[in-house]
């Protein structure tokens, strides 16, 4: 079977009916989003059986491994190349960040191949869940009000990309976000202009966001996150608003349920989440792989034969 990066357009092709297939099973999220990154692309590796595309996986720039397997060839010699893969990768990282960062992968239940895979890779489970809420569209209570002289408006567009990047790292604390992320977030297909929501103070400054956006299989189905609000203008209820201002847009849009997502250690997006009706969907956990000194006992502990 030969591996390759990705080469043209034709190769995300592939990789697009590969995810369709999986369906429901699929563990990759945004994965339009992630592949208008140039940094994503080379982090992104293909298996091939002749001319069909037996799997890929990447890891995105939180360090989070994803990988789709065609059920033809979820095999085990090859699903232990896709986590060797992964690993390596890792540990270049690390060497060159002089860090020792772990692999991450975050799974839900229905992933139960997936979940094989990474149990005997000697992954371990961490505390932390990611945790999905929905919501039906069909009857939206009253409006919430803002504070008296906060406005709420769409971003103005790519000229403000600096400005949203700047909002984005003092709401969340992180160095993360950065102009071709947010540019990526802005240019993907289930991007909704109008819904990309910014909430200003009195004096004009930016003080929090929710981003809307469609699912592109399913327009049915929206999103409200990410959410922020930077540390000095919290509890004076902008998320909560901006939330749902971003799900009254979303049914303007035709969409008939919301869905967020948040941490299981974020309290208080989950209490935003209950205040407007939200209803737990799905939770996710995640594990996480050790890649420093031990990376070659590992890798030759997977390898060796059950």
């Amino acid at each position: 079977m030969e591996s390759t990066f990705i080469k043209a357009d034709k190769d995300i092709a592939a990789m697009r009916t590969l995810l369709q297939k999986s369906g429901e099973q699929s563990m990759l999220v945004d994965f339009e989003e992630m592949l208008l990154l140039d940094s994503i692309r080379a982090a992104c590796r293909l298996w091939w059986h002749g001319e069909s595309l037996a799997g890929f996986a990447l890891v995105d720039c939180y360090n989070n491994l994803w990988f789709e397997l065609d059920e033809a060839f979820r095999i085990q010699d090859l699903e232990r190349e896709v986590v060797a893969w992964g690993a390596k990768l890792m540990s270049q990282r690390n060497s060159i960040n002089s860090r020792e960062d772990t692999l991450d992968v975050c799974l839900s239940a229905r992933n139960d191949w997936q979940l094989g895979v990474v149990e005997r890779a000697g992954f371990s489970r961490q505390a932390i869940e990611a945790l999905s809420f929905r919501l039906g569209l069909a009857d939206l209570g009253p409006e919430m009000a803002l504070p008296v002289g906060y406005v709420i408006r769409p971003a103005i567009g790519e000229v403000e990309v600096d400005d949203l990047v700047s909002l984005h790292r003092q709401a969340f604390g992180t160095e993360h976000m950065d102009r071709d992320q947010r540019l990526a977030i802005m240019r993907a297909p289930g991007y909704v202009p109008a819904l990309d929501l910014v909430a200003l103070t009195p004096a004009g400054k930016m003080a929090g966001f929710c981003i809307g956006s469609l699912d592109t299989q399913k327009s049915e189905i929206g999103y409200t996150d990410p959410i922020g609000v930077i540390p000095t203008e919290r509890h004076k209820g902008l998320a909560p608003a901006l939330v749902d201002r971003c799900l009254r847009g979303l049914k303007n849009e035709g969409a008939r349920e919301a869905r967020l997502g948040t941490s299981s250690d974020n309290v208080a997006m989950r209490g935003v989440a209950e205040k407007l009706g939200f209803k737990l969907l799905e939770r996710r956990c995640w594990y996480s792989l050790e890649v420093g000194d031990a990376l070659k006992s590992i890798i030759k502990s997977f390898f060796e034969e059950d």
